[in-house]
């Protein structure tokens, strides 16, 4: 085992800042390298339950409510980043649709709606991070037994003990060892974002949301979101989603392009305008999103429910990385390991990726600095990795697109719950183990 090599992090984002936080605690070095700038990833929210950033604030001696009002939404202004996504409210009339008793919310036992920046800058100090270096690929060192050489595309090299993936879903480095592609989940996203005056937050839209940073609606068959993903003394930016399940056959319906390029997102196709224009007068906060003449100002993107599942013994398999041809043996003999969303892609929409990629850093470094005391290499810490994660993986995976599922399904009023199957809430307490109080 090189020890003293630092362990080679693909990706800066919330798995792979969040591992080099976790290495740095037991003293292992590493440097993160990231293909594109810093500004580019911090412009989203992300709800985060307590059972994912808990072990992280432990590892890290950092205590949850300073924690909390340092990265919540509202933190600096004293708040505490409230989600209640425990029903979805009729768009049209304002009533509850799927009445459920709200989700506690409270740090120790529930979610909250964290600004991603304030969430990166935390996590990136007394960090080596590399800016706008890209994998081009790596191979055993010619100098060092047991480590990995790094290729990127500015020509440099360097030398680390182990490769980590966390370089997101259409990460390099899961291509270079594996085959395995993205399924997409039947549905038509379309999301959009703008930019408004700090007063138009609280007079457009938190008025209207009972304290939460995130509301869902629903309109017929159509299903609406609006979130606040970042706000300041002058500006704020409000996210919002038009999403249902593709008409049949799929392949006719104009919006469903699971096929498209990822330059192609932000291609909407003229369809989009006319369901928006179809959709009944809604209430506030949806009427200021949900129209056309607001929205042609918006940047709009169609977002595809992208899930990776990899079988437990190919991610075993790979990890001394893929088979050279016509050979025997392994391109690479230092571990490489995937985490995040290049291991286990989940839905962006109502999906929990970002919680499983924190939870994979913690449980990853944890691994690692047992094999390290105990002199053992750090194929076997990969190893202990994949099996005791696998099938959280699983679980996480069916859970968000159920989650999804169940968002598009059948909606009652406040009356009763639907009887067909779990609502939206209830599969969230029964996979979070959150009691219904």
């Amino acid at each position: 085992m090189a020890a003293q090599q630092p362990v080679l992090i693909i990706g800066a984002g919330l798995s792979g800042l969040s591992l080099a936080r976790v290495l740095k605690s037991y003293r292992i070095p590493s440097i993160v390298f990231d293909s594109v700038s810093p500004s580019s990833r911090y412009l989203d929210g992300i709800n985060l339950w307590s059972w994912s950033y808990k072990p992280l604030l432990e590892r890290l001696s950092i205590d949850g409510p300073t924690f909390r009002t340092s990265t919540a939404m509202d933190g600096r202004g004293g708040g505490s980043g409230q989600v209640d996504a425990s029903h979805v409210r009729d768009a049209r009339a304002g009533s509850q649709l799927r009445y459920e008793s709200p989700l506690q919310n409270k740090a120790e036992d529930g979610f909250f709606r964290c600004r991603r920046k304030r969430l990166f800058t935390l996590l990136q100090e007394g960090l080596d991070i590399r800016h706008r270096y890209r994998l081009s690929g790596f191979e055993d060192s010619k100098t060092n037994k047991g480590c990995v050489t790094a290729t990127f595309r500015n020509g440099e090299k360097v030398e680390g003990s182990m490769l980590v993936g966390a370089d997101g879903p259409f990460s390099t480095v899961r291509r270079s060892i594996l085959r395995t592609e993205p399924s997409i989940f039947p549905a038509v996203v379309i999301s959009g974002s703008k930019v408004l005056p700090r007063s138009d937050l609280d007079e457009t839209f938190l008025k209207y949301m009972d304290g939460s940073h995130v509301l869902l609606g629903a309109s017929e068959n159509a299903r609406l979101s609006i979130s606040i993903d970042a706000h300041s003394s002058t500006t704020c930016r409000v996210r919002w989603t038009y999403s249902r399940q593709p008409t049949e056959p799929q392949e006719d319906d104009p919006l469903y392009q699971p096929k498209r390029t990822r330059d192609e997102a932000a291609n909407i196709p003229p369809e989009f305008w006319e369901e928006l224009k179809a959709l009944p007068p809604l209430i506030q906060p949806f009427n200021s999103t949900h129209n056309v003449d607001s929205a042609k100002n918006d940047k709009l993107r169609s977002w595809l429910m992208r899930s990776i599942r990899i079988p437990l013994e190919q991610l075993l398999d790979s990890v001394r990385g893929p088979q050279a041809k016509g050979e025997g043996q392994r391109k690479s003999q230092a571990p490489v390991v995937l985490i995040g969303d290049a291991a286990h892609g989940m839905p962006i929409f109502l999906g929990d990726g970002a919680n499983h990629a924190i939870v994979d850093a913690v449980e990853l470094g944890r691994l690692v600095d047992e094999a390290r005391k105990r002199g053992d290499s750090f194929e076997t810490a990969v190893r202990s990795f994949y099996k005791g994660a696998h099938q959280r993986w699983v679980d996480g995976i069916d859970t968000s697109e159920g989650r999804l599922r169940d968002f598009h399904g059948p909606m009652t009023g406040p009356s009763g719950l639907e009887k067909s199957g779990p609502t939206v809430g209830g599969r969230l307490r029964k996979y979070l183990g959150v009691s219904n109080s």
